[in-house]
C-alpha cells in the first residue's frame, strides 16, 4: 500500500513493524480525497 510507504533507517523500521500510525492514517485520507485511494482501503487503513 502506498500510504504506508516511508523512507527510514533499518532499525526504524523494525520497530515500527506492521503499525499503523496517526501520520499513515491522515495520509490515507488524503489520497481518498484525492481519489487515489478506494473506500475499501482507507477503511482497511482506518479500522
Amino acid at each position: 500500500m502506498v500510504a504506508n510507504l516511508e523512507l527510514m533507517p533499518l532499525r526504524m523500521n523494525e520497530k515500527k513493524n506492521a503499525k499503523i500510525g496517526s501520520r499513515q492514517r491522515d495520509l490515507a485520507k488524503k489520497f481518498y480525497q484525492a481519489g487515489l485511494l478506494s473506500k475499501k482501503g482507507l477503511e482497511a487503513v482506518t479500522y
